[in-house]
């Protein structure tokens, strides 16, 4: 293959055998990559790999899947009922016969084995209903009675059992089926996959503070105040995000035991009396019947009393709020990091084929960062107009929340977005410890504060302040070095000699950083002890 010395010198540089770029015109490509590269989204293009995991949760097979067997779970709860009726209707029932346990299978099985071709179905009885809610509902009816699973054998159980398939929307409104849905998207979200996101984080950052325990500058209005260490200022971090998990994530129950998320689920009908169903069988306890529905959709839900025909959505706002309120802390931190990496305190390990710059060969630049958080930004944008919108509906309600809530992959993509790529940031950088040491060495005035408190305890005649500030400060404004520091303060008369001895052990900034050390290990104690709560009442950490 002829190739110009330039090229070849480019690939050398990039690392890469430029015959297998040439391979590449050969290679077959996939549907699915095709479907990518032309994607107007670049969270399903080039970001997909970190949010593929959303197929499952919030794409429309899911949200289908989700609703088949909301919709399924009930008739089973209600079947179950009807058993034990023994009423004024008891002759009367909406589902005469017992589910038998092959019936129950066979019926949830309908939801595991859905395929595109079973959607296209549902989606050509939508066209005709305009109704997704009510075409779903007949076509499970459809799949019931196609796949005989109440297994009729003659004509005389024909009749009894095909009138039970109005028992699958029976007493119900569209809500009542997408608040469960709802609910359930974002348990096994939060649960799955947002938590334990937010976990890795929390660990990244423990990782980072226990490795690069080094005394640094704090900063203040962006200038140097006094020292720190850089295990005390990630941990900074680590502890307000601790706190929000453990306010958000973890309450308590009616034992005092943490517990996880639960999240409401409104079902009593077109505007939450429950008036159909108490009226077609009055003596039957419908909010009992509807607790162990709610019971067989799992754990992390709870049935809310108090609805118009949607939930309230408050209990929603809260833990949204929450997640807003750790990506504002996970911003911060981008921007401490950032200006980490510009004074070069931590810097990019070398990597063969690495541009850190289309024309600056003599940086690398925190890109990944820079872009995650405007993502983040986004983001919480999003999620705080969702909030907001979900409780802002007319009366008893209408169809705006319902496209709200169809669009929280779209809001919570950024989400994991932004983090992923973070995360894969922060993995490219090492300390700089020569950089944090000069950063020190250049400003000696770190120990300003604690020298004016020490010259105040012995009482020095005039303004502590200001002499110091005269000993620190030159002239013209500027900081003066740390030899003139010492030597100004070896030469001033009144300042007593053991006070200058207290002020110079203080000026290594390794003997001043205060409570430093052990208020970055209570906060590692305290968060890993979470981590570990976390773990044990069942999030997927």
């Amino acid at each position: 293959m002829r190739m110009s010395d330039k090229i070849k010198a480019m690939f050398d540089g990039l690392g890469i055998n430029p015959e297998e770029i040439m391979k590449l015109e050969e290679k077959e490509v996939s549907q699915e990559e095709i479907i990518s590269l032309s994607s107007p989204f670049p969270a399903l293009s080039r970001y997909r790999k970190y949010i593929k995991f959303l197929d499952e949760l919030t794409s429309l097979k899911a949200w289908y899947k989700y609703r088949i067997r909301v919709i399924v779970e009930y008739f089973i709860t209600l079947a179950d009922t009807m058993v034990n009726y023994d009423g004024i209707y008891k002759d009367k029932k909406i589902i005469p016969f017992p589910l038998t346990d092959k019936m129950k299978s066979a019926l949830r099985s309908i939801t595991d084995n859905l395929t595109y071709q079973q959607i296209a179905q549902l989606e050509a009885i939508e066209a005709k209903s305009d109704h997704d809610t009510a075409a779903i509902t007949d076509w499970i009816k459809f799949i019931v009675d196609q796949q005989n699973i109440f297994e009729i054998t003659d004509e005389e159980t024909r009749k009894e059992r095909e009138n039970s398939l109005d028992g699958f929307h029976f007493g119900r409104t569209s809500e009542d089926v997408n608040s469960p849905v709802f609910a359930m998207i974002n348990r096994d979200l939060f649960f799955e996959y947002l938590i334990p996101e937010i976990i890795k984080f929390q660990e990244q950052l423990i990782k980072y503070a226990n490795a690069n325990n080094h005394v640094t500058a704090g900063l203040t209005h962006g200038q140097p105040a006094e020292p720190t260490t850089i295990a005390k200022q990630i941990m900074n971090t680590v502890s307000a995000i601790d706190t929000a998990i453990r306010q958000a994530f973890l309450p308590f129950n009616d034992k005092g035991e943490h517990t996880t998320l639960s999240f409401p689920v409104k079902t009593f009908g077109a505007v939450g009396n429950h008036s159909d169903l108490r009226s077609a069988y009055p003596d039957i306890d419908w909010i009992e019947n509807d607790k162990r529905f709610i019971s067989a959709l799992g754990k992390g839900i709870h049935l809310d009393m108090m609805t118009t025909q949607a939930n309230l959505y408050g209990e929603y706002k809260r833990i949204y709020d929450a997640v807003c309120t750790i990506s504002r802390h996970i911003i911060k931190f981008c921007n401490d990091f950032w200006g980490w990496t510009s004074f070069q305190w931590f810097r990019k390990k070398r990597k063969a084929g690495v541009k850190g710059s289309s024309v600056m060969p003599n940086k690398y630049n925190p890109w990944r960062i820079e872009g995650a958080k405007k993502i983040l930004e986004k983001f919480i944008v999003q999620l705080e107009y969702t909030s907001k919108a979900l409780i802002d509906y007319p009366y008893e309600g209408d169809m705006g929340r319902s496209i709200i809530m169809r669009d929280i992959g779209d809001d919570f993509a950024k989400f994991f977005i932004a983090l992923g790529r973070i995360r894969e940031e922060l993995d490219l950088y090492e300390l700089n410890e020569d950089k944090i040491n000069q950063f020190l060495k250049n400003n000696p005035g770190l120990v300003g504060g604690s020298a004016q408190t020490i010259m105040k305890r012995y009482q020095v005649e005039g303004d502590a302040y200001r002499h110091i500030q005269a000993i620190m400060i030159n002239p013209d404004g500027s900081y003066v070095s740390k030899e003139e520091f010492l030597k100004r303060l070896r030469q001033d008369e009144n300042i007593p000699e053991e006070a200058k001895k207290e002020i110079l052990k203080y000026s290594d900034p390794i003997n001043n950083i205060g409570y430093a050390d052990e208020l970055a290990v209570t906060a590692i104690k305290k968060a890993q002890e979470t981590i570990r709560i976390c773990s044990d009442v069942g999030y997927k950490i």
